[in-house]
C-alpha cells in the first residue's frame, strides 16, 4: 500500500473511535436533502481528482504524511478531536491556528498542505465565483479546513469585494 493510503486508514480508525460515521457526514445529508428535493448537484471537486491528488504525491512526502498521522495518532487527544471541537463552537481561529500548527510541528509536509489547502482553495474560490455571476441560488458545503485562513476561501471571496457572513 501507498503510505498516505495507509496514513487515510488511520484517519479512520481514528474517526471511527470517535463515533464518526461517513454515512452519516454532513456532506452525505446534503447530498441526500438535494437528491430528496431534485436539486441538481454539482461539485466543486472531483472524487477522481481527490484521489489524482493523492496519487501525485512525492514518494518523501508520502512518507513524512505518514510518519505524521502515526505520531499525531499516539496523542491523548487527536488533531480531529480539536478540530470538532473547534468547528462546533465556530471558532475559526483555533481551526487556523490547528493548520498552522501542523505545519509548524511538521514543516517538510507544507508543500503538501500548500497542495491539500490552498490550490484547491483557489479552483473552489473560482468556481464558487462561477456561481455567483449567474442569476442562480448555488448552495456550497466545504470541509472547514477550506474556509479559515488569509488563503482559505472565506478570505479569497472577502478580498473580491463580496460578502460572506458566518452563521
Amino acid at each position: 500500500m501507498r503510505p498516505w493510503a495507509i496514513a487515510a486508514m488511520i484517519d479512520d480508525a481514528d474517526e471511527k473511535r470517535l463515533g464518526l460515521d461517513p454515512a452519516n457526514g454532513l456532506d452525505k445529508h446534503f447530498l441526500t436533502e438535494a437528491e430528496g428535493s431534485r436539486k441538481p448537484v454539482d461539485a466543486l471537486e472531483t472524487f477522481a481528482s481527490h484521489l489524482q491528488l493523492l496519487s501525485d504525491m512525492a514518494s518523501d512526502v508520502e512518507d513524512k504524511y505518514l510518519m505524521q498521522t502515526l505520531a499525531e495518532s499516539e496523542k491523548p487527544t487527536s488533531h480531529l478531536e480539536m478540530t470538532i471541537d473547534a468547528w462546533r463552537a465556530g471558532d475559526s481561529e483555533k481551526l487556523q491556528e490547528l493548520l498552522t500548527q501542523t505545519v509548524n510541528d511538521y514543516p517538510r509536509l507544507k508543500p503538501l498542505m500548500k497542495r491539500l489547502l490552498d490550490d484547491r482553495n483557489d479552483a473552489m474560490t473560482e468556481k464558487i465565483e462561477q456561481f455567483l455571476s449567474t442569476n442562480k441560488t448555488y448552495f456550497v458545503a466545504v470541509g472547514a479546513a477550506h474556509m479559515v485562513g488569509e488563503h482559505g476561501i472565506v478570505s479569497q471571496l472577502r478580498a473580491k469585494q463580496l460578502s460572506v457572513e458566518q452563521l
